[in-house]
């Protein structure tokens, strides 16, 4: 277990760190109200192609699917940020106007905050390298 990860360069952990931050932010969004319809499938599709690049590189110790996995998860995670702020539209024009407290959006905002770091995280991982 220790030669495998041994094996990996900043770009894996740093891949890794983001799809535990996509969880986070998973949490956060079902929190939220006037969730989109598309958003959770595709927060959870990216945490599960995380999950099996890792466990196909474990298995095989290929990293040709682990490098693709920030190049996906990136893409996924972009769509999901558009998707959901479509419904926010109108909550958050009554947070600015105060018709609505920092309390009634503070799940979406966690959740745009961690979805944002997630995705930095991954378009960063996947310009780097996965394997020594």
């Amino acid at each position: 277990m220790r030669e495998h990860l041994a094996n990996h360069t900043f770009g894996f952990y740093l891949s890794i760190s983001a799809g535990i931050l996509s969880v986070v932010s998973l949490l956060f969004y079902l929190g939220a109200d006037n969730q989109g319809a598309a958003v959770l499938p595709l927060i959870v599709c990216s945490i599960l192609a995380e999950v099996a690049g890792i466990a196909i590189n474990r298995f095989t110790g290929k990293a040709g699917v682990l490098m693709l996995i920030p190049t996906v998860n990136a893409l996924l995670f972009s769509a999901a940020i558009i998707l959901s702020i479509i419904p926010q539209v109108d909550s958050l024009g009554y947070l600015v106007s105060g018709l609505y407290s920092f309390e009634d959006m503070k799940a979406f905002i966690l959740y745009a905050v961690f979805a944002i770091l997630t995705w930095l995280g991954y378009l960063a991982a996947s310009f780097m390298d996965m394997q020594k």
